[in-house]
Order: structure tokens, then C-alpha cells, then sequence
């Protein structure tokens, strides 16, 4: 199931120390059914999925 963050660089940047006040938005998307999925095209649904992510930022829901 993959579920997206939006806004969380803006308030904790990677290993840092500190967090700032603000709003982390979440977005859970439809599971990606895995049934079926082979080791050979592992690489073509990984890349789905990143997509389906990076749409999903682009066209935030409820927006």
C-alpha cells in the first residue's frame, strides 16, 4: 500500500537534529496487488509505483 508525505523536508531535513512546527500531509493510496509479480519484472512495477507516487505529488488530492 503505498502511502505518500508531503511537507516533511520543509519541517525536518535529513539527519537533522531539529524539527520545526508544521504540517506533515498524508495521502494512502490503493494497494498495489503483488500476485503474480516476478523477479524479472520486479524493475517495471517498482517503476509503476514510483510514478503512481509522483503523480499523486503533482496533483495532490483535494487540491
Amino acid at each position: 500500500m503505498p502511502i505518500v508525505l508531503r511537507n516533511t523536508g520543509e519541517l525536518a531535513w535529513r539527519r537533522s537534529l531539529f524539527v520545526n512546527p508544521g504540517t506533515v500531509d498524508v495521502a494512502v493510496l490503493d494497494p498495489s496487488p503483488t500476485t503474480g509479480w516476478a523477479a524479472e519484472d520486479l524493475d517495471s512495477h517498482i517503476a509503476e509505483v514510483r510514478q503512481r507516487i509522483a503523480d499523486t505529488l503533482e496533483n495532490w488530492p483535494g487540491r
